[in-house]
């Protein structure tokens, strides 16, 4: 799996939800933590086996940059305000 950074500035982490089916049913879930991603960069990673699984896919769940300011995080149903994705 490659998750790659088209901004100008680094992303300190990156929480990735994996759900992984067979014949269409969700058979496993899991998260995946990607770190240090860099400007105008990539990581790649090995999206862990399931043997069970004949199809999966990538949720992005929460993104942070401290150089943004960015708190992303979409199981946050609190976040207020003009920019509710901005760190505190």
């Amino acid at each position: 799996m490659e998750v790659e950074n088209p901004l100008d500035y680094e992303i300190d982490s990156v929480t990735l939800l994996v759900p992984y089916y067979a014949n269409g049913e969700c058979v496993k879930a899991e998260y995946v933590r990607l770190d240090k991603i860099p400007a105008r960069g990539e990581r790649t990673m090995k999206v862990p086996d399931n043997k069970l699984a004949t199809s999966y896919q990538v949720q992005v769940r929460k993104v942070h940059s401290s150089a943004l300011q960015l708190c992303f995080d979409i199981d946050d149903y609190d976040r207020e305000g003009e920019d509710p994705y901005k760190c505190n």
